[in-house]
């Protein structure tokens, strides 16, 4: 990656130093998308540099432009890759430790060693929702991909870590799409707002097929739906107010872009389609605790999360309140 550094920069960030992952997990995602990805750069539709956004400010999307000389370049904020390491270290450690794991054994006594392990899971998931506001630098004694402070940090850090880099060239992948698919000029050129949905929709399918284009078992598949749902389901913090991600706008609805990609993976198996299903379910309650609160008792997995994207549904309806920022 190039960086890009301002003089208000982030220093010494800690998932650099799962830079050469990322690109590696990137150029060699799978046969065709590495074949596709080694025609751009050759043919000159996409740059073989990727713009690293260093900026100390809160975390934005990526994004691919043109360059000078006319080249499609992707760039991404080193800020959004922080939030969605933590993102994914808080979420995999609460979700296993706090809910698989009792419903698996309900007489089970958390020690006092993973009760600290979920504190400071909880404590970048706090940490990495702030940042939609301003960006602060990773807090100091909280798990990051290079400093675990036991055991069970590492193991799930090593574990947020092939996830976190799936994550990030599943982000890549997208922004490709687009160079390839030749939405450049149309995003551009200010298209109406049906038109843009129409791109986004494909190049997130075009995303998914470079990702997940290989027939893989439900086993198989695991760190890749960790890592497409990790990615929809962190956008909603990038909105200071989490309800303008329910309105279609440059990018389809977000809730509508989980369902998608829920509905995609296809996963047959019972333990590992309610594993995900449950786990978007809890994400997005923890987005919109009010209006998501349990109402009743659901019969599984699939019918909390169905009852979770109605009411989102019927909140994207409601007018924001007087005075509120759409930011």
């Amino acid at each position: 990656m190039a960086s890009n550094p301002s003089v208000d920069a982030i220093v010494d960030s800690p998932v650099l130093t799962l830079e050469g992952n990322i690109l590696w997990q990137f150029e060699n995602l799978s046969e065709f998308g590495a074949q596709t990805l080694k025609m751009q750069v050759a043919q000159g539709t996409l740059s073989g540099e990727i713009a690293l956004d260093m900026s100390a400010s809160p975390p934005k999307g990526p994004g691919v432009t043109r360059k000078t000389a006319g080249i499609p370049e992707i760039h991404i904020a080193l800020s959004h890759l922080e939030m969605i390491w933590a993102f994914v270290y808080g979420w995999m450690v609460v979700y296993e430790e706090s809910v698989q794991k009792p419903q698996l054994c309900p007489k089970r006594v958390m020690n006092a060693e993973t009760e600290k392990l979920v504190d400071q899971a909880h404590g970048l998931l706090e940490w990495s929702a702030s940042l939609r506001e301003a960006y602060t630098p990773w807090p100091a004694g909280l798990p990051s991909p290079r400093h675990y402070s036991t055991k069970q940090e590492e193991w799930y850090g090593l574990k947020a870590n092939l996830v976190f880099q799936k994550a990030i060239s599943y982000l890549l992948c997208h922004e490709r799409a687009h160079a390839a698919l030749g939405h450049l000029d149309v995003i551009q050129n200010a298209a109406g707002a049906g038109l843009r949905l129409d791109m986004e929709k494909e190049a997130d399918v075009a995303a998914y097929d470079d990702f997940l284009g290989q027939s893989l078992d439900d086993r198989e598949k695991l760190p890749e739906a960790w890592a497409v749902i990790s990615v929809m389901l962190s956008t909603f913090y990038l909105y200071r107010d989490p309800r303008n991600a329910l309105l279609p706008g440059g990018h389809p609805a977000l809730h509508h872009r989980v369902a998608h990609m829920i509905g995609r993976l296809a996963l047959t198996d019972p333990r590992y389609n309610d594993y995900f299903s449950f786990l978007c379910r809890l994400v997005l309650q923890a987005v919109f605790p009010e209006d998501l609160e349990p109402k009743r008792q659901f019969y599984d997995s699939g019918d909390a999360l169905t009852d979770a994207f109605d009411r989102l549904d019927r909140l994207a309806l409601e007018p924001m309140p007087h005075g509120q920022s759409s930011g």
